[in-house]
């Protein structure tokens, strides 16, 4: 994999140096990935097809996948959801500026017609108002940079 490191440097990488974890890796420790291979398995195209059409029904259905988000917002605090949490904090729909907590699922933030200012303190808001409702202090899934 090539990565761009923060001083502009192109850094070759390796699967051990990356290491890659659910949700998780090492990769911005170097920089941003611009390139790699990744080794896939063979699977019969009709599993494929049937696993990819069940995935895209289940997003359909609970995710507002047709509108612009950076995905889940926060990770999940032990034995609760994020969103559930922002939910039952009364923040579905709640905006600040063009960002606003999705009607559909509150773990996702859509953008409107925003800023990187108005999701940024969107994010501070529902973390504050979250603590003081549950005493539970949200983490931010998205990485920042």
């Amino acid at each position: 994999m090539y990565v761009v490191s923060k001083e502009g440097e192109i850094l070759t990488l390796s699967p051990k140096d990356i290491n890659i974890r659910y949700r998780e890796s090492d990769l911005l420790k170097f920089g941003i990935a611009v390139e790699g291979k990744f080794k896939l398995k063979y699977e019969d195209p009709k599993v494929i097809k049937e696993r990819i059409r069940e995935f895209t029904e289940y997003r359909e259905r609970t995710q507002p996948w047709k509108t612009k988000t950076a995905g889940c917002m926060f990770k999940n605090p032990p034995g609760s959801y994020a969103g559930k949490l922002i939910e039952q904090a009364g923040l579905k729909g709640f905006r600040i500026g063009g960002v606003r907590v999705s009607e559909k699922h509150a773990n996702f933030f859509e953008n409107i017609g925003g800023t990187a200012e108005d999701a940024l303190r969107l994010i501070d808001f529902v973390r504050k108002r979250v603590y003081e409702v549950f005493g539970i202090e949200l983490e931010v899934e998205i990485v920042i940079i």
